[in-house]
């Protein structure tokens, strides 16, 4: 089926100081515009100024209809009688292609002097006789200057300050270019620069113009309505006739063809729509399908960074407990250490004890032998003064007297050895008599060093970051408690985890055998009790699988969702 073409088109047909009609824009349907009227309202003009714009000399014009007057029925005649005016304009925009205009008109003088068409465009640089489409179209109150008709050259001034051109034609070879320049833009389909074509055409204009005196039951007065009376144009005609008959017989084969051609496209077309339907569900089946998929990796993506947060939130905690059980260790081992050294301390104080139970006994031993020392010194005294006579006797006291005197002097030393060590245990001895024994000094000891160990413990405790955290929370008020909770929650993190691992290598698998895709492929929303069934069963088949020990399926998972019991306790 051939295209039909849409530009050029005559848009419409404006008159300036036309008789009977003055300034008027008469806007064309694409298809066909009539005009209707009483007699002499000027309907037969509006043919003449077609006539006149198209032909473009007035040598050529002929009126469209019989006046009484021939007279009135000249070109000169068409300007309305006016004194102020001796001249009109009437001109077609033609639309070359959407909202670009161009312009084609005719000067009609009421002297003798010859018409001058005329050509309105935007002008091209690259090529003068290409006409350039203007944006809008010229209507006839642009001819008018202050309710005045302006000549030719004030009307190419005003279109110049527009920057559009305009070009009338006056001699015999400046008509040529007019019709030349009007078929090489597509306006006329013929090339009417020859003056025979040209007198043809406007034969044709004229014949068209006295369509009201042709008698279609005639052949003669048809031939005379198209041809007047040339018999060459006649004969073109029946040369054209014949070569229309030919026409006519491959447009009726191509016709045929045509229909078929259009049964097939209709099926075709049928075919390509129902493709397209085909394809459009598919593309919005895979659509939905990704957009769920993006919006599920969307959500998992999303818990597994506030878990991997958490869980790093943990690890920061489990590692700050970990630094705080080293710190403690490191002042258990302290504590260890000064336990060790109060062992010691402790062990001297024994060692003191003994030695104060040693100076004791020597003391006593002292006291003791002092006491027999100054008994001898008495007995020899006595025997001195009573001047024993007895000189064995005598001789066995000198005999032991110097053991007696070094045996003095060894105590001497001793007891000065035993006051030596007596200031040194002495402070010991006033913590004793403080604290009643040697245990409660031990207990104190131990207890002014957990002290000082706990208020170390909390200094560093107070300077930590997290201190005041550490208060507010569960550690600083039952440690046993928190640490349990810390290990059932990194548990909880870590399955969770793991699940949402489960599902995302679930989904990128794309089993189609599985509940779980079932389920997503079903596209509603799914109560709690019936999400937590599909999860838990997700790796189960919905067909049937080949025989393998163990394994699970449900050919029908509609019933086993539909048949579900909740127990709301």
């Amino acid at each position: 089926m051939s295209k039909i073409e849409l530009y050029p088109n005559m848009f419409s047909l404006s008159t300036v100081g036309v008789r009977n009609h003055y300034l008027q824009d008469y806007l064309f349907h694409p298809l066909r515009t009539d005009f209707t009227g009483d007699n002499g309202v000027g309907k037969s003009i509006i043919a003449d100024l077609l006539q006149l714009i198209l032909v473009g000399k007035s040598s050529l014009w002929k009126a469209g209809t019989e006046g009484t007057d021939e007279k009135k029925r000249q070109v000169r005649t068409i300007p309305l009688d006016h004194s102020e005016n001796n001249f009109a304009y009437a001109f077609l925009n033609i639309e070359i292609q959407k909202n670009k205009f161009i312009v084609i008109g005719t000067y009609i003088p009421t002297n003798k002097g010859a018409v001058r068409p005329f050509i309105i465009h935007s002008p091209k640089e690259e090529d003068e006789t290409k006409l350039g489409g203007m944006n809008t179209p010229v209507f006839c109150r642009e001819f008018m200057i202050k309710k005045r008709i302006p000549d030719l050259a004030e009307i190419e001034k005003i279109f110049a300050d527009k920057g559009l051109r305009f070009k009338s034609y006056y001699q015999s070879d400046e008509i040529k270019e007019y019709h030349l320049t009007l078929y090489k833009n597509k306006i006329l389909p013929y090339d009417l620069s020859s003056d025979k074509s040209l007198q043809m055409f406007a034969e044709v204009l004229q014949s068209f113009s006295r369509a009201k005196t042709l008698n279609i039951n005639r052949s003669k007065s048809l031939k005379e309505f198209l041809f007047s009376k040339e018999n060459d144009v006649y004969q073109h005609f029946t040369d054209e006739k014949e070569r229309l008959a030919q026409y006519i017989d491959q447009y009726n084969e191509a016709e045929k063809q045509r229909q078929r051609l259009l049964q097939k496209q209709d099926a075709l077309a049928n075919l390509d729509q129902l493709k397209r339907k085909q394809e459009e569900a598919f593309f919005q089946w895979i659509s939905c399908d990704a957009g769920l998929a993006w919006q599920m990796k969307q959500r998992n993506e999303k818990e597994i960074q506030l878990l991997e947060k958490q869980l790093k939130t943990l690890d920061r905690d489990i590692e700050k407990t970990e630094k705080k059980s080293e710190e403690l260790n490191e002042k258990l081992a302290n504590a260890e250490n000064l336990r060790d050294e109060n062992q010691k301390n402790i062990n001297l104080i024994s060692h003191l004890k003994g030695l104060l139970a040693q100076e004791k006994g020597i003391l006593e031993t002292i006291t003791f032998n002092k006491k027999k020392i100054e008994e001898l010194i008495l007995d020899r005294s006595e025997l001195s003064e009573k001047k024993v006579t007895n000189e064995a006797e005598l001789n066995d006291i000198n005999k032991i007297y110097p053991d007696i005197i070094k045996f003095e002097e060894y105590w001497r030393l001793e007891v000065e050895k035993l006051n030596r060590e007596i200031q040194v245990i002495k402070p010991i001895e006033n913590l004793i008599s403080k604290y009643g024994s040697i245990k409660e000094v031990e207990a104190k000891i131990t207890e002014q060093q957990k002290v000082l160990e706990a208020k170390d413990k909390l200094n560093k405790l107070k300077n930590l970051a997290l201190y005041d955290y550490f208060i507010s929370s569960i550690w600083s008020k039952d440690y046993k408690k928190a640490e349990e909770n810390y290990l059932s929650e990194v548990a909880r993190i870590t399955e969770d985890i793991n699940g949402i691992k489960d599902l995302i290598q679930i989904y990128s698998e794309k089993d189609e055998n599985s509940l779980f895709h079932w389920a997503v492929n079903q596209k509603k929303a799914l109560t709690k009790a019936e999400e937590a069934v599909v999860m838990h069963l997700k790796k189960i088949a919905i067909k049937k699988p080949e025989a393998t020990p163990g394994a699970k399926y449900s050919t029908t998972p509609a019933d086993l969702i539909k048949n579900l019991e909740e127990d709301k306790d």
